[in-house]
């Protein structure tokens, strides 16, 4: 259903646009009990995770910042740039979080 040509009546924009919010927060609902039946257990790994939430959160940033600005020169594909900034910053939120 394409409703941007003109074959498409405009009082059904209204009707779509509620549709798909409706749409969206039924996925929503949907995956929160997805997770609270399937993934609201401990696991020994729970409490590693737990751990390394915080120092991820707050070094990414500086680290996608770092690389990026590194990379300017580089004049890579948006490809290439977005895999090198996305293993740089697991690789670097990670040892980080290793080393304490």
């Amino acid at each position: 259903l394409g409703l941007v040509g003109s074959s498409t009546p405009r009082w059904l924009y209204p009707v779509y646009g509620a549709a798909h919010a409706v749409q969206q927060w039924g996925t929503i609902v949907a995956l929160i009990g997805f997770a609270e039946r399937h993934w609201n257990r401990d696991a020994p790994v729970r409490q590693m995770l737990t751990e390394a939430v915080f120092p991820f959160y707050l070094v990414h940033q500086t680290i996608i910042v770092l690389v990026a600005y590194w990379l300017i020169p580089a004049s890579l594909p948006g490809g290439a740039e977005f895999a090198i900034l996305v293993a740089a910053t697991v690789a670097g939120c990670w040892a980080l979080h290793l080393t304490g």
